[in-house]
């Protein structure tokens, strides 16, 4: 029998643990609880279906799939963050990070000998945070049934007592016996001893409810790195896929009269289909019409070279570059917003090196450089092209005008920083317009048409520490816009990837990194923090580990395969590492399926 990811882990500890912090947060009063929706509603969708859109009220779990809880396993770090007191918060922060960090391994489709050596690590740390959680920290809660619990629980009683002749009914939710009325009065008395535990009616108020690891599905997690050894990666055991094509057939059944269902659900898929062959075609003519591209897959030709931005140059994409800058006179992110343009655009066409820093050229240099008519093209949308840790060609599309435009970019700081330590190996930035023009270098006849992104940078926050020997998420901020650099323009070639970022809730907002400007967060301010979702998907964590073979790593690319805090369960609660594998770097023994 083989491991089955999406009942044991998402459906099964998960779920389990989800519930229960839920009902920690209900103990804690329900500010917190209505904090802890807010927070999820503001995270962003991330990459075509890979997060969703969270709903309204998370902590009531009604109406999710397996698909959800991983997305909400995904995302729950910074909704959690600062809602518990301290130490517990600290705790369920280390038990969140090393249960997400354990889910992406266990989800990858290429393992190495190194990759499956620190799931092995972590499904020991996994184990020790989950007893340690379970024994120390949930002792200090008193936890009891949410309403949906108990009201769940008060109809299955009603149920199983509407069955049973002479039996009393329980109260419903208003504390007044519930009377069926498809039950005649009875005539025979049942005696005491048949009414068993499970029929008896549920005592007013809600019970208590605890953390329990003692399940099946809680010690099957141990065998997975045994499970792939033997049988190939997860992907190719996992039941998800048939249980997915269910969800079709019970939706087509849901809308019919539940009638002779047959013949109503295959003419349900015919005119199901129509339509979506009518969608495909509309799309395809829009996008022929407008040359602007859609957010639908892309196509093989598509993902040759590094990116995707329209050319379109209609009058609706065009800008009078003058007019634009006069237009946002006074906002910080148009400050010398042309004379910063054309040292961007005069840099790439002289091939020098991009480092981060503006290049500096004279008023004369600048000035061999004209934008034919002063006008700029601007566009919604981009594509990056990449290739997977698994070898394989894919694409992120970021949209100005949605939350997902940040994007991520290496590094072009020195790998070591003063102490001797490994800097961050990536760079962040929120992309603020997405554009192309035309231009004459130096006297030309022809003009060259140069795509480039209008960016804002972000910065490391140096007082904090991200990864695995921390079990936190790295950690960024808005550079102040009094810095040179706060602002400016990027290759698009240079990006590696979206990147999905969520805000530190916890930090709050500020004003002082930036007064009043379109490329503010909100009208009260920027988030100080936002976080890195390096878990968003499989290629994102192993950007990150340094483990994807299809990233091609430099050798001195900062490695996080060397040391995993390790959770110690019991009264001795400390920080430990456990050392990982060292010494040269080799890819071997590839297991793909």
């Amino acid at each position: 029998m083989v491991v089955d990811l999406m009942h044991e882990i998402e459906l099964g500890i998960w779920k389990t643990l989800l519930q229960h912090l839920i009902r920690i947060l209900y103990s804690l009063g329900s500010d917190v609880v209505y904090e802890f929706n807010a927070r999820f509603r503001q995270v962003s969708a991330f990459g075509r279906s890979t997060i969703r859109k969270f709903p309204y009220n998370v902590a009531d779990l009604s109406g999710l799939a397996a698909r959800d809880y991983e997305d909400i396993l995904q995302c729950c770090i910074p909704c959690f963050d600062g809602l518990l007191p301290d130490p517990h918060n600290d705790t369920v922060l280390d038990l969140l990070y090393t249960l997400n960090y354990w889910h992406s391994m266990a989800k990858l489709r290429m393992h190495t000998d190194t990759s499956l050596h620190v799931f092995q690590q972590l499904t020991t740390v996994l184990g020790a945070a989950l007893r340690y959680f379970a024994d120390e920290t949930c002792r200090h809660f008193q936890t009891f049934e949410t309403d949906k619990e108990y009201q769940a629980r008060s109809r299955a009683s009603a149920r199983r007592l509407a069955k049973v002749p002479g039996a009393a009914h329980p109260p419903d939710a208003t504390g007044q016996p519930h009377i069926s009325q498809t039950v005649p009065a009875i005539e025979v008395v049942v005696p005491p001893a048949e009414l068993t535990p499970s029929i008896i009616p549920p005592a007013l108020g809600k019970r208590p409810k605890k953390f329990n690891i003692s399940t099946p599905k809680a010690h099957f997690f141990p065998d997975y790195v045994d499970q792939i050894k033997r049988f190939g990666t997860t992907d190719s055991l996992s039941t998800k896929l048939g249980e997915s094509r269910h969800t079709r057939l019970k939706n087509y059944n849901n809308r019919t009269n539940f009638n002779n269902a047959t013949p109503q659900i295959i003419n349900i898929d015919v005119r199901d289909a129509v339509h979506l062959r009518m969608t495909h075609e509309l799309e395809d003519l829009e996008s022929s019409s407008t040359g602007e591209d859609t957010d639908s897959l892309a196509t093989p030709d598509e993902l040759i070279g590094a990116y995707r931005i329209s050319s379109d140059e209609r009058p609706r994409n065009r800008q009078f570059l003058p007019d634009l800058v006069k237009k946002n006179q006074g906002d910080p992110a148009f400050k010398k917003f042309i004379p910063r343009l054309k040292a961007h655009l005069l840099a790439r066409k002289r091939g020098l090196p991009f480092t981060g820093n503006e290049a500096i050229f004279s008023d004369a240099e600048l000035s061999t450089v004209i934008i034919r008519d002063h006008h700029i093209f601007s566009h919604a949308t981009a594509g990056f092209n990449y290739t997977t840790y698994d070898v394989r060609r894919d694409q992120d599309t970021i949209n100005i005008n949605s939350g997902r435009r940040d994007v991520l970019l290496p590094s072009f700081e020195p790998s070591f920083n003063a102490n001797g330590q490994h800097t961050h190996p990536y760079w962040y930035a929120r992309v603020l317009g997405i554009h192309h023009v035309n231009v004459f270098f130096n006297g030309q006849y022809i003009s060259e048409k140069v795509h480039f992104l209008w960016v804002r940078w972000f910065g490391q926050d140096a007082e904090w520490k991200g990864g695995p020997s921390t079990l936190r998420l790295n950690r960024i901020g808005f550079v102040p816009s009094h810095d040179i650099d706060a602002f400016g323009f990027l290759d698009p070639a240079l990006v590696i990837r979206a990147s999905h970022l969520i805000p530190a809730f916890h930090c709050g907002r500020t004003p002082r990194l930036l007064g009043p400007s379109i490329a503010q967060d909100a009208n009260e301010g920027d988030w100080v923090n936002y976080y890195v979702m390096r878990f968003a998907d499989r290629d994102m964590i192993m950007r990150y580990l340094g483990m994807g073979v299809g990233h091609c790593q430099s050798p001195d690319f900062p490695r996080e395969d060397g040391y995993v805090k390790h959770i110690p369960s019991g009264e001795h609660y400390s920080t430990e590492y456990t050392e990982g594998i060292s010494g040269p770097w080799f890819y071997h023994n590839i297991l793909t399926f």
